[in-house]
């Protein structure tokens, strides 16, 4: 624990909180649009997952190139700047250095349902979870799961953002709705100039048949490892790394009660006064 909170960071490390999305396109942007690169080197290599190494059992560390599953932290250290680091951590437990040094920090929120159920599918494929969706749901509603409590996560950095230059939030429904316009504010905020012809192009790269079919980012290798591992139907399409990137896909799996719970915990936990007039309904 002592390695990790003493992370050095520095001034043009960045840490985008949440989506192998926001990942490829903070990259793309912070590396002049090297789509040859994005395409050929593993996004889990360019852009390191920092807490990897403490939440994975250590007995199934896989270490490739010298860095995916291994020791994440003393890969992350290693990076030469500008460094590019992925993170679920909540705010209380981000590395010291970053109130100091200031990097840039990119969060991304989500519908809480469609978290939910993507959540869900996730632990399903990368922990061999085997229970039922409905104990999940109580656990994720209950703040059980990795990474909870939710609504303290999403509240602290959206509080972050309206003190801290250097934080930006970001929502999976805004990038749904208008992928272009998210690019220009995320570039506006890095400070990344982008002409028309390079915003066409890297809407078009951020598509979701283009994101689905790129091996560097779709992880087929590994998913074809770990439904070995934990004897998983191979044909179960739900089981992928990129899955379905649209919003509202909880319409076809919660219940109308299961629903309700959830939309009772959001009013009770979850919008703040302010956010109300942009809550998107999905």
């Amino acid at each position: 624990m002592g390695q990790f909170m003493n992370l050095c960071t520095t001034r043009s490390g960045l840490y985008p909180m949440r989506t192998t999305w926001t990942q490829e396109l903070v990259w793309l942007l912070g590396n002049n649009f090297d789509y040859d690169t994005a395409k050929q080197k593993l996004l889990l290599q360019r852009f390191p997952f920092l807490e990897a190494v403490s939440i994975i059992n250590q007995n199934d560390l896989i270490q490739e190139n010298g860095t995916l599953f291994g020791d994440t932290i003393s890969f992350v250290q290693e990076q030469q700047s500008p460094r590019f680091i992925k993170s679920h951590l909540p705010v209380q437990l981000l590395p010291k250095d970053i109130w100091v040094k200031k990097p840039k920090i990119i969060y991304v929120t989500r519908e809480p349902k469609d978290a939910a159920v993507s959540y869900f599918h996730h632990h399903r494929l990368w922990n061999g979870y085997e229970g039922s969706f409905d104990d999940f749901m109580k656990a994720f509603l209950e703040d059980k799961v990795v990474y909870s409590p939710f609504w303290s996560h999403v509240n602290s950095y959206k509080k972050l953002a309206k003190h801290m230059p250097n934080v930006l939030v970001n929502s999976y429904e805004d990038m749904q709705l208008n992928l272009p316009e998210v690019i220009k504010k995320t570039a506006k905020f890095l400070e990344k100039p982008i002409s028309d012809k390079q915003l066409k192009k890297l809407t078009n790269h951020l598509s979701f048949d283009s994101m689905k079919n790129n091996p560097a980012i779709n992880g087929e290798e590994f998913i074809k490892d770990v439904i070995v591992k934990y004897d998983m139907p191979r044909d179960d399409p739900e089981l992928t790394f990129i899955r379905k990137g649209i919003m509202g896909s909880w319409k076809k799996e919660m219940s109308p009660e299961l629903v309700k719970k959830f939309d009772e915990w959001t009013e009770m936990n979850g919008i703040e006064d302010d956010d109300q007039e942009n809550k998107v309904k999905v």
